[in-house]
């Protein structure tokens, strides 16, 4: 299966492609363990051996609890990646998708001994609240989710 980058496209085609094969795939997933649990459900009512009633009652234990295992995982993670796509992180170290690493990395960095109070500002364009460094000074600041630039003084 090809790989695709975040932020790259892909067909309607190639997407509904995907999303009807996973469905198949949980169809039949689910399908095999209903027809091997039926099996073993047979085995057990008409066994006469008590070890191979428990062996085949034990089977369908393990099967049916992998399932309801594989269904609550992949809801969960569903779940969880729909909601982490509406998280907006604000002190990422690559602050937008849109800025080379080549750009981030080659900004000079200096380390200071004495710890740098942040304070948050709300950006009069977009109202986006993002931190800022408090030097006590005139800085240029910009906005990491819209652009906008101007000074403040913190």
């Amino acid at each position: 299966m090809k790989e695709y980058n975040i932020g790259q496209q892909v067909s309607f085609a190639k997407a509904l492609g995907y999303g009807v094969s996973t469905l198949l795939n949980w169809i039949a997933y689910i399908t095999v363990i209903c027809i091997l649990d039926a099996i073993m459900f047979a085995i057990v009512i008409v066994s006469e051996s008590i070890i191979l009633a428990l062996i085949a009652g034990f089977i369908m234990f393990v099967l049916t609890t992998s399932l309801f295992i594989a269904i609550g995982y992949k809801s969960l993670s569903d779940i969880g990646m729909k909601a982490a796509s509406t998280i907006e992180v604000e002190n990422a170290a690559f602050p937008s998708l849109t800025d080379s690493p080549t750009q981030i990395f080659s900004q000079e960095t200096k380390i200071d001994q004495q710890e740098v109070e942040n304070a948050k500002i709300e950006c009069p364009d977009c109202g986006k609240i993002f931190g800022v460094k408090k030097l006590g000074q005139l800085q240029d600041v910009k906005c990491r989710f819209c652009g906008q630039e101007g000074k403040i003084e913190i």
